[in-house]
């Protein structure tokens, strides 16, 4: 069959073999294109797998080798081998991994120790890797670690011998605990613990009894006792066993002083509350703290006392009588006096009646008052009926 080149052309293109000619498009296929005309398809295939593929098994990136524990799937590393974890790791609780394997032992600053080895530097620490396979682990107490010599909280010295038994360097008396193993001191005997030494709650130990008390300043001091230098300090061991302790504010300490604050100092305790001295009563500002009369109760300011503007003090009390109370306003209570009587000339003050030698004034003014002669002469005329 023969074809012009119309027909070739045509075959050519439904073969997809025009040469110079190409397709954007693989049939079958969907392609995408971001915004900058690459394929986003293409760059999903080319990154890396989040998976490996090992011996026709897929393992998710992370999965350990379940023949090696010193072996991982690390996807970004290889998707097609076994990784090797770092050495030094812990594997299998029974030692380090140590290029690529699990070796039993301890890697201690970078340095790898086979399991039970002894520390150069210590006998009485060893390498255990399923306590420790980064560190050194203490060797129980009592291992034997030089001449005579025993451990003790990882500690290498000479034990006590105390009543048959013996004792590593450091042991506390069981039944004291006040006392313990001390070889320098006493290789036969419990030794005491230093004065001072804390012993329970509240509790130090004095000459090796622990006993409820305080030292303070290298001194030891009873429950109970009071600071010779401030009498608002006492030995409280519930409190503090190495310190004086404050008294409670308000306690008495002689000539009218109260404690404030673990001072002696002049004040007043006042329904339950404790006031330096010459503070005013927030109630009442006639009233203020007057240790010299009462630590017990609020004692009137002195009368004539300002208590406001153009208002005085008076028995205790803002005499309010046109001006202003510490608040601004009118007293409360203001009005007569308690022991104010009724006046006589219902105005007029009692004593302001003419006294016996006043008279009528003679010229009408202020000044000028009748001669008592005069005076007297008008009242003998009117009592004659003139």
């Amino acid at each position: 069959m023969r074809y012009g080149l119309a027909g070739v052309v045509t075959l050519m293109i439904a073969a997809g073999t025009m040469t110079g000619c190409s397709s954007s498009t693989t049939p079958g296929r969907q392609t995408d294109r971001d915004a900058g005309g690459r394929d986003s398809s293409a760059e999903a295939e080319a990154a890396p797998a989040a998976a490996c593929t090992i011996g026709g098994t897929r393992y998710v990136s992370g999965t350990p080798n379940p023949a090696n524990a010193c072996e991982i799937c690390q996807a970004i590393a290889s998707t097609t081998a076994w990784t090797s974890l770092t050495d030094g790791t812990a594997c299998a609780g029974i030692g380090v991994c140590q290029s690529g394997s699990c070796a039993p032992g301890c890697e201690v600053a970078d340095v790898f120790y086979p399991a039970n080895a002894v520390e150069p530097g210590n006998p009485c620490q060893s390498c255990k890797p399923g306590t420790s396979p980064n560190g050194w682990a203490n060797l129980p107490d009592g291992t034997v670690c030089g001449d005579g010599q025993s451990c003790s909280g990882g500690t290498c010295g000479a034990p006590c011998d105390i009543d048959g038994i013996l004792y590593t360097s450091g042991t506390q008396n069981p039944a004291d605990a006040c006392q313990f193993c001390s070889p320098t001191d006493d290789p036969d005997d419990w030794s005491n613990l230093g004065d001072g030494t804390s012993c329970g709650s509240g509790e130090v130990c004095i000459q090796g009894v622990c006993t409820p008390g305080c030292f303070i300043a290298g001194a030891i001091v009873q429950g109970g006792v009071v600071n010779s230098s401030d009498s608002c300090e006492i030995c409280e061991p519930t409190a503090s066993t190495t310190g004086w302790s404050d008294k409670a504010n308000g306690t008495s300490c002689g000539g009218g002083k109260l404690c404030l604050g673990g001072s002696c100092t002049l004040g007043c305790q006042i329904n339950g509350g404790t006031w330096p001295a010459t503070v005013l009563n927030p109630a009442n500002a006639c009233q203020s703290c007057q240790p010299a009369t009462s630590t017990t109760s609020w004692s009137d300011v002195p009368d004539g006392t300002a208590c406001g503007t153009g208002v005085v003090c008076e028995d205790g009390t803002c005499d309010v009588d046109g001006g202003t109370a510490p608040d601004g306003g009118p007293r409360s209570d203001a009005g007569p006096k308690p022991d104010a009587a009724p006046r006589s000339d219902a105005g007029a003050k009692t004593d302001a009646a003419a006294k016996p030698d006043a008279g009528p004034r003679l010229d009408g003014s202020a000044d000028a008052v009748a001669p008592r002669d005069a005076v007297r002469a008008d009242a003998v005329a009117r009592a004659d009926g003139g």
